[in-house]
C-alpha cells in the first residue's frame, strides 16, 4: 500500500460502512469524483463507484487512484502566467489613458 493509500484510509471516518440498498437506489448519485493532495505534494483523483457483478448486483465499491501532479504544476503556472498578463494588461491601459489626458 503506498503512502497515499494509507492517508486516504486513515481519514476515512471510522465504523462508516457503505449501505448497499442506499447503493443500488442511488447507483449513478453514489459515483463520486474528486480532486485530493497528498502530504508529499502529489495530487490524486480518487473516484468511487459501485462494483457490480455479472447478475447485474452491487457487491463493493471500486476506488480508483489517478496522479495528476503533473497537470495540477501546469493549472498553477498557467494562473501565474495569467495574473502577470492581466497586470501588463493593466498597466498598458493606464499608460494609454495617461497619454490621453
Amino acid at each position: 500500500m503506498s503512502v497515499f493509500e494509507s492517508e486516504f484510509w486513515d481519514r476515512w471516518p471510522k465504523g462508516r460502512k457503505i449501505d448497499k440498498k442506499k447503493c443500488e437506489r442511488k447507483f449513478n448519485r453514489l459515483s463520486r469524483k474528486k480532486q485530493i493532495a497528498a502530504t508529499d505534494g502529489r495530487w490524486f483523483t480518487v473516484r468511487i463507484m459501485p462494483y457490480r457483478t455479472l447478475e447485474n448486483r452491487i457487491d463493493g465499491v471500486v476506488i480508483t487512484f489517478s496522479d495528476i501532479t503533473a497537470a495540477k504544476k501546469l493549472e498553477a503556472q498557467l494562473r501565474q502566467t495569467q495574473a502577470v498578463l492581466e497586470k501588463r494588461v493593466a498597466e498598458q491601459e493606464a499608460k494609454g489613458g495617461q497619454s490621453n489626458q
